[in-house]
């Protein structure tokens, strides 16, 4: 069994507990933000309103120095995400500041 297939399995109890499910945004946060964002930055939850899979908050860490840059991004952020999940899965975005 490949590496990433156990590893998948492993985790798939805590991704869905943070929302993630089988989205692949986790794994496809680079290809989203693009590469100078990925070094900085990463989702942390995917919360739903009650009883929706659509309409979601993401929450993304990120370094105090890189906050207001990925603030600028979130709007193509949110188009790039729901064009990923092929429906409006997120509605907003929170950045949450990364403490050093």
């Amino acid at each position: 069994m490949a590496i990433g297939a156990l590893l998948q399995t492993a985790t798939a109890p805590a991704m869905r507990r943070m929302g993630f499910g089988k989205s692949g945004l986790i794994a496809r946060w680079g290809e989203i933000v693009g590469p100078a964002l990925a070094r900085y930055s990463s989702p942390i939850t995917l919360r739903y309103p009650p009883g929706r899979r659509a309409g979601g908050v993401l929450d993304v860490a990120t370094d105090p120095a890189r906050a207001v840059e990925l603030r600028a991004e979130i709007p193509a952020l949110i188009a790039r995400i729901n064009d990923l999940f092929g429906y409006p899965a997120v509605a907003n975005i929170n950045i949450r500041l990364r403490r050093r």
